[in-house]
């Protein structure tokens, strides 16, 4: 297994933890770029760490391989797609997909962080889109749009593990207290599909990690008292 954490300070940890819930596709692709540029700038920093901190990333290199974004009261998970190559005290990820090789450097972060933000990403006319797309194709890289492709079509895998302490409250004063439980956690992320799952009691991140760890022991669901 690969692990790697890093710390987060408190501005780059707003940008993972939002005060709203995230609810779309463009959310998720936007943390996985912005996370990716941040372990590759904070691999060669003071950041990487054995120090124990509550505010951190960590990535998992399995026959899984996820991104967790940790807190004291919050942690969730998404897919890391990413080849990841350690070489001579170097960090490297690549897109390796469909006999396609590209390196997930700055720009092309850059470059995918830009094509989901640009207008014509939300255009109603398909045209608009696939002129920005030719653009990159022609003018960064020819095989820009499979690694798009990709990134939009893949299964993002989000997780996230809450300690709601007012969403559960409301839910006592209702009688509903199974219905929002104190420690929880939500799958999926769209309205209409999301459920939560109770626990017991408070997990670490080392414990969520081992709860989807598909080489460890499964975890059984019980009815509450």
């Amino acid at each position: 297994m690969k692990k790697y954490e890093f710390k987060l300070n408190q501005q780059v940890c707003a940008s993972f933890f939002p005060r709203h819930l995230i609810n779309t596709k463009v959310e998720i692709l936007e943390i996985l770029m912005e996370a990716t540029r941040y372990i590759l700038v904070e691999y060669y920093s003071e950041n990487k760490t054995e120090e124990l901190s509550f505010k951190k990333i960590i990535l998992v290199v399995d026959k899984m391989s996820r991104l967790f974004f940790c807190k004291e009261d919050k942690i969730y998970s998404i897919i890391f797609p990413f080849t990841v190559n350690e070489e001579a005290n170097k960090l490297k990820f690549i897109f390796q997909k469909e006999g396609v090789e590209l390196e997930v450097d700055h720009e092309l972060i850059s470059n995918v962080i830009s094509t989901i933000k640009n207008k014509s990403f939300h255009s109603s006319h398909s045209m608009d889109f696939a002129d920005e797309i030719d653009s990159l194709e022609s003018n960064y890289n020819k095989d820009f749009w499979i690694l798009m492709r990709n990134l939009l079509l893949m299964e993002d895998g989000y997780i996230r593990y809450d300690i709601d302490p007012d969403g559960y409250k409301n839910a006592k004063e209702k009688g509903k207290e199974h219905t929002h439980p104190l420690h929880h956690f939500d799958i999926f992320y769209t309205s209409n599909i999301t459920f939560k799952l109770g626990m017991e009691k408070k997990i670490s991140d080392v414990e969520f990690i081992d709860c989807i760890d598909i080489k460890t022991d499964c975890k059984y669901l019980k009815k509450p008292l």
